[in-house]
């Protein structure tokens, strides 16, 4: 096959003027490409057979040939020895069975688009083996690419050109900046298909990858509790926390259990980072040591075992939750009405202290972060509503020696808060009282205190419960001031209180309501139970406002639970 170029000179050029007809960066950046003028190629011959010689060939005299205003396209005549009419190809014209003329105008339209198309098939052999996405081309460039060899998907682009041709010194930057802006308007909308999306790091958009490995860690997660509730049940923390490090034999046998479940057990808690896995065996991490001991200062262990028995029946009916918008207890646990908390948590003094533990290891983690949250020195009485154990009571005592601090709850918690109680002088600074908040008489304080307490409850019974502290609480004056600790400069918030004042003791939603997590999940949490919620400050200062308390403020100590002071008007 014999390729015939013709030149045919700018007859009508913008004089003075910018003008690009014809340039193609892609084209000319094929230095070394050596093609035959003459070849014998099997026929039909297709388009990417015949465009794709031409283009490289005529490239760099064209170029030179452009920009001295003399050319402005190029004449393409084809002689071969066959017709042919399929499709992709190029026939010879009617009649002379010889001859096909192809006609490539070098402007941006007509020959820019074809030769950046032809400009990838050098890099057509490195593509091979990739995932090629593109935005969406002509079905004939797509056509000469498949012809090419190359395979790729088409997303659909919305791009549209914003950047001025006459801000520009030349055609390369601004052809750079149009393709790039470009491909970033695809890869915004990749993530749909191909796993990737766009996201701003320093300023600049970059295209992250989106693994379905976070996916998957989601779904595992219920596995990942299951796993902890096992080993929690089992004891494996206690017995490897006395005896450890063991073998997995060991540990079988001990608990009773068979040798290979227990193996695959313990290296799930090994990968949770709960145990160590040794030549010597397995053996508690700090953290298990911390938090998992069932008879440690911290211990979590009954809360882990309430969630288990409890909590985890609930969530096994949260679609119900979401769609009815009401406790689930009669479906979890068989038990319905409003007594169905104490049923549940206390049907028997075992299961009793079991939730008394629970509750008082889980206070016990942020008492002294809520308890050093405000300066709480101006407050000569406290009344902790629902205070159970006396956890955040005793930290109170320790922080403020002068707070005399009272803990009402139902006589079936007060009856065995002693268990509790601790050895050091904090002790006598702290009584307990029966009683129910919503029913009796609430003991005279300066401050009273709701510990994880109103988001139990739906909006009604909030208020309700708001109410009645509110007619308790001594009015009066607040004066603010900034001091600073002496050791960090640190400012600490500081009140001098001629009135009462509430504290709650609450994970606090991010105003948006999206974050933090552990505040999501324990919003959904108090849904299933109780038709409860977690709410953000702002909410929770419209609560306040309602009932006649003032200056609200909140503290987020970073721990399990977040701190808000208000002051009654």
């Amino acid at each position: 096959m014999q390729w015939h170029l013709e030149l045919v000179g700018a007859a009508a050029r913008d004089k003075g003027s910018t003008n690009w007809l014809g340039h193609s960066s892609s084209v000319g950046a094929l230095p070394g490409f050596q093609v035959p003028v003459t070849s014998q190629p099997a026929c039909p011959v297709t388009l990417q057979e015949m465009l794709l010689p031409p283009h490289w060939l005529i490239s760099p005299f064209t170029r030179s040939q452009r920009r001295q205003g003399k050319v402005d396209r190029v004449k393409v005549i084809v002689h071969h020895n066959a017709p042919h009419s399929a499709a992709g190809t190029l026939c010879p014209d009617p009649g002379s069975g010889h001859l096909a003329k192809k006609t490539f105008r070098l402007g941006p339209r007509e020959c820019g688009a074809d030769s950046r198309v032809m400009g990838l098939f050098r890099a057509i052999p490195k593509l091979l083996h990739k995932h090629v996405v593109m935005a969406c081309t002509a079905p004939g460039h797509q056509h000469v690419l498949r012809n090419g060899g190359l395979r790729f998907t088409v997303v659909p682009s919305r791009f549209q050109e914003n950047v001025r041709k006459a801000s520009s010194s030349s055609p390369y930057p601004y052809t750079m900046e149009t393709a790039k802006q470009k491909a970033l308007e695809v890869a915004r909308s990749m993530h749909q298909k191909h796993g990737k999306a766009v996201e701003d790091r320093d300023g600049k958009p970059t295209v992250q990858s989106l693994p379905p490995t976070a996916i998957v860690e989601l779904i595992d997660g219920f596995k990942v509790s299951k796993a902890l509730f096992t080993a929690c049940k089992m004891k494996v923390f206690d017995l490897l926390g006395d005896e450890g490090p063991l073998s997995g034999a060991d540990v079988a046998r001990k608990i009773g259990a068979s040798e290979g479940g227990t193996g695959q057990l313990l290296d799930a808690c090994a990968g949770l980072g709960l145990l160590d896995k040794t030549e010597g065996g397995y053996s508690n991490t700090p953290l298990a040591t911390l938090y998992l001991l069932s008879n440690g200062e911290y211990s979590f262990h009954s809360f882990v075992m309430i969630h288990e028995e409890f909590i985890w029946p609930f969530f096994s009916y949260l679609d119900f939750a979401v769609r009815e918008g009401t406790i689930q207890a009669q479906r979890a646990l068989g038990t319905a009405g409003e007594d169905h908390y104490q049923q549940s948590f206390y049907p028997n003094r075992e299961k009793k202290l079991q939730f008394m533990r629970a509750m008082h290891g889980h206070t016990k983690v942020a008492a002294r972060h809520v308890a050093t949250a405000f300066d709480l020195s101006g407050f000569t009485s406290a009344c902790d509503l629902g205070g159970s154990t006396g956890a955040l009571a005793y930290e109170l005592a320790r922080q403020y020696p002068g707070l005399k601090v009272t803990i009402f709850d139902l006589p079936e918690v007060i009856e065995d808060a002693v268990f509790f109680k601790p050895h050091g002088p904090e002790a006598g600074q702290v009584s307990f009282v029966p009683g129910d908040f919503f029913r009796d008489t609430l003991p005279e304080a300066d401050l009273y205190i709701l510990s994880k307490i109103l988001h139990n409850w739906p909006d009604d019974k909030v208020h309700q419960l708001l109410s009645r502290i509110s007619r308790s609480c001594k009015p009066g004056e607040t004066a603010s001031s900034t001091s600073f600790s002496d050791t960090r400069r640190i400012p600490v918030a500081a009140l001098v209180h001629t009135g009462g004042g509430l504290l709650l003791v609450e994970i606090l939603l991010d105003e948006d309501k999206c974050r933090p997590l552990p505040a999501l999940l324990k919003s959904l949490t108090m849904m299933v139970l109780f038709q409860g919620r977690e709410r953000s400050l702002s909410e929770y200062c419209s609560l306040l406002q309602a009932h006649g308390f003032t200056d609200v403020r909140a503290v987020r100590t970073g721990s399990i639970a977040d701190a808000v002071l208000a002051t009654r008007a």
